[in-house]
């Protein structure tokens, strides 16, 4: 007899299978519905923390578990009582709280499912505890005026069963969907090619580590030059590996530019429609509205959203329409059945074979994916992470917290128009806030003063007057619900969610430090995260794998323990260029100084050796700047145009994305009307975008590009300094390095592209900036290629023509 077939396994949570039963009761649940659910997590947490404080048997947040077989599945369901306690006669009961106010009492609809909820809870203890188990529902007061009210559920664990069969079954019409799809993706796996005609060097290297990677659960961080063709490498084995596995990708990147050309080359592996591709946006890019109001009563795509989309079969058929989905194909399908956008393409990303984003889907709470959200599951994510070296910085600014002395103060006196009680709570207690932050900020930076400094904060006189906070705007919005006078553009509500951020990084594991500035007269008060590697790499080993792709993540066990990457599961790949070094031309001109004090007395002659340079220049000339101070005081030495009549254009403070735009079309141009392009590093012009096929011939990085010294960095190279010795080197020496590496990667893109890399600054030959040179640049001995950069461009462009 052959051994049994083991059953394809189906999991699901309690609360998803309630809001796909009842969905109209999940989501655009009316005026501020996020403020009001969010308040019912303050109440739930106050309450869970009483009971346990009066019964040692009281437990908070149990983890439940119940498997049962269904159709051909074996079906795993996973939920979380909110509160556990035994009882006199050694019974166990569930608890399951629930918010409301007294004046809007829950809708029979509701109550029935809030009851069914206990009863599944109840059901699924019963299942692992060899003693009788009941059930009832605590109902809080949001306007924390009645004491909590007790509704005992009935428990028959027979019905309760069935609703729950009942409720799986679209569940299982999805699974059985998924179940006779797998073999169409597995044939679709052994289609995927490359979509290239030719590898490049190196490319191979690449796919191969990742095979091996995927194949071990191991994470991979691969450096490699711009223009490689790193998520081309990366994207064809991976879609393979997750076809034939069931697994999924997702793909994170910072800029705008790399998504929509990861998406790109997802479409040309060739998988076709078995692996559907999508790309995310941010909710006010996808909006189908006039105005971004998240309210059933304000937006018909909001109204009736899930049960449009049950019923419209929407995430099958938007899947189904184009294995490249952009946010423009997502809003157009969305609008035709008068669905929210946003909310269908985050649906849709737990379906496709690849999502791509932001790094706010991985870090960001309100933006996270679910598999990253707390308590997700990420076991089959394949997370591939492009320009992976901007992680650690982006994980710090998400992770740390901000509060601002002025916004309290004015939130605090729009509240004090208000005539009711409720109101004038919500002032004083906003004040109250304000005043810790004025007495929290004056010691460091003196009475008065603009500055800043490290600050010391009491902890304990913040959480005490921010439990008032959250109780005055719970209050508030009760008494919203009660009278319908509900603002939700009242200032307020986003002065909870800073004070509520503010909290959690104050709780947060790890070094952090706390910066007290005052400018203007307005005092301000920031958490900051100096290691985020603690929650990353938590976040980070929940996945299948991680690859990390970058030019520049020199060294990498520096970058990897910035990640939190487990040394054991991480292997490493560090590749040279693959373009011919004779299409390049490095100098470095160290006649020139760029340090702050030097900048008011050099600005002329590097003013002049740019001109010089960009004569030389066949085409377009690329300078960079490590600031704009910097930029429009070497700009305004410039001569409008140069002896051959080329073009000056320069990057402005204040530019927007439509002058961004003009300045990369024209870098992008044929040279036959040579350019001279002044612009930050760091920015758009100088990551992430491919310059190829144009008329750029030369990259100017006029300094290391070190971030500039202020009390926040001090703070971080402190840090540093404490896990790894040098702290100068890990907190503005190496960043700025990675900027002129970068920088210097727009130049060649292809086996055809030839050009200059000039670095202008005498520190480029100090260190610790010429350890962070790459290797594979000048073998370790950059005096090689000290030389004057005007002279070595037409040297090399003279020898170069035919």
């Amino acid at each position: 007899m052959s051994p049994a077939v083991p059953r394809p396994v189906l999991r699901v949570g309690v609360t998803e299978l309630l809001a796909r039963r009842a969905p109209s009761l999940f989501g655009f649940a009316g005026a501020a519905a996020h403020e009001r659910l969010r308040l019912g997590g303050v109440l739930h947490g106050r309450y869970q923390r009483a009971a346990a404080a009066a019964d040692p048997s009281f437990r908070g947040e149990v983890s439940l578990y119940r498997e049962l077989e269904a159709g051909a599945f074996r079906v795993e369901l996973r939920g979380r009582a909110d509160g556990v306690r035994e009882t006199r006669d050694g019974a166990l009961r569930v608890e399951e709280l629930k918010s409301h106010h007294p004046a809007r009492p829950p809708s029979a609809r509701l109550r029935e499912t809030c009851r069914d909820q206990a009863a599944i809870y109840a059901w699924m203890l019963r299942a692992t505890e060899e003693r009788e188990v009941a059930a009832e529902l605590v109902w809080l007061d949001l306007a924390g005026e009645e004491p909590p009210h007790r509704e005992p559920v009935e428990l028959d664990d027979a019905a309760t069963e069935a609703r729950v069969r009942a409720a799986l079954a679209p569940f299982l019409r999805d699974a059985e969907r998924e179940e006779r799809e797998r073999p169409l993706r597995r044939r679709a796996a052994a289609q995927v090619r490359f979509p290239h005609r030719i590898r490049r060097p190196g490319q191979e290297r690449i796919a191969a580590a990742v095979e091996q990677a995927l194949a071990a659960r191991e994470h991979l961080l691969v450096e490699a030059p711009t223009g490689l063709g790193k998520t081309a490498a990366v994207l064809e084995p991976a879609l393979r590996f997750a076809l034939a596995e069931d697994r999924r990708i997702v793909l994170l990147t910072a800029k705008g530019t790399q998504r929509a050309g990861a998406l790109a080359t997802h479409a040309r592996l060739g998988a076709g429609a078995a692996a559907p591709g999508l790309r995310l946006a941010a909710k006010p890019a996808m909006c189908a509205n006039d105005v971004l109001r998240c309210h059933a009563d304000h937006c018909r795509f909001a109204r009736d959203h899930h049960e449009k989309v049950e019923r419209e079969d929407a995430i099958a058929r938007l899947l189904a329409g184009d294995a490249a989905l952009g946010p423009e194909a997502v809003r157009g399908f969305a609008k035709g059945i008068e669905v929210c956008p946003h909310e269908l393409a985050r649906q849709a990303a737990a379906r496709a074979a690849l999502v791509v984003g932001d790094y706010n889907h991985l870090l960001e709470p309100a933006a996270a994916l679910p598999a990253f959200a707390p308590g997700g599951d990420a076991r089959d994510v394949i997370l591939l992470l492009d320009e992976v070296h901007n992680l650690p910085e982006r994980a710090r600014e998400v992770f740390g917290a901000r509060l601002d002395g002025s916004a309290l103060r004015g939130a605090a006196e729009r509240c004090g128009f208000g005539g009711a009680p409720v109101h004038r709570e919500l002032e004083a207690s906003l004040l109250a806030v304000a005043e810790w932050l004025e007495e929290s900020v004056a010691e460091p930076c003196g009475e008065g003063a603009d500055g800043a400094a490290e600050a010391e904060v009491d902890a304990e006189v913040f959480r005490a007057r921010h439990e008032r906070v959250e109780a005055a705007l719970a209050a508030r919005l009760a008494y919203g619900l009660e009278t319908g006078s509900l603002d939700a553009d009242d200032p307020a509500w986003e002065c909870g969610f800073a004070l509520r951020r503010f909290a959690s990084a104050l709780a947060a594991e790890g070094d952090r430090a706390f910066l007290a500035e005052r400018r203007g007269g307005a005092p301000r008060l920031a958490a900051l995260c100096l290691d985020p590697a603690p929650r990353l790499g938590r976040l980070l080993a929940r996945c299948h794998a991680v690859v990390g792709l970058s030019a520049t993540l020199t060294p990498l066990d520096f970058h990897r323990e910035l990640l939190g990457l487990d040394p054991a599961r991480t292997a490493s790949l560090a590749l040279p260029s693959p373009f011919p070094r004779e299409n390049r031309r490095i100098v470095i001109d160290p006649r020139v100084g760029t340090r702050a004090g030097e900048r008011a007395r050099e600005a002329p002659r590097i003013a002049r050796r740019l001109a010089a340079l960009a004569d030389a220049v066949p085409g377009h000339c690329l300078a960079l700047f490590p600031s704009f101070a910097l930029l429009e005081a070497i700009a305004g030495h410039l001569p409008p145009g140069s002896r051959t009549g080329r073009r000056l254009l320069v990057q402005e403070r204040e530019g927007g994305e439509r002058e961004r735009g003009q300045l990369v079309a024209a870098l992008r141009a044929p040279p036959d009307e040579p350019t001279l392009v002044l612009a930050v590093a760091g920015g758009v012009l100088a990551e992430g975008v491919d310059y190829g096929g144009g008329g750029l011939r030369a990259v100017a990085v006029v300094g290391p590009c070190v971030p500039p010294p202020d009390p926040e960095r001090e703070l971080l190279r402190r840090g540093y300094e404490e896990r790894f010795d040098d702290g100068f080197a890990c907190a503005y020496a190496l960043p700025g390095m990675v900027r002129v590496v970068q920088a210097a990667g727009r130049l060649i893109r292809s086996a055809q592209d030839r050009g200059v890399i000039a670095l202008l600054g005498r520190r480029f030959l100090e260190p610790p900036y010429r350890g962070a040179l790459p290797e594979d640049w000048c073998d370790g001995d950059p005096e090689r290629f000290v030389g004057d950069p005007a002279r070595a461009a037409a040297d090399f462009f003279s020898a170069s023509r035919p």
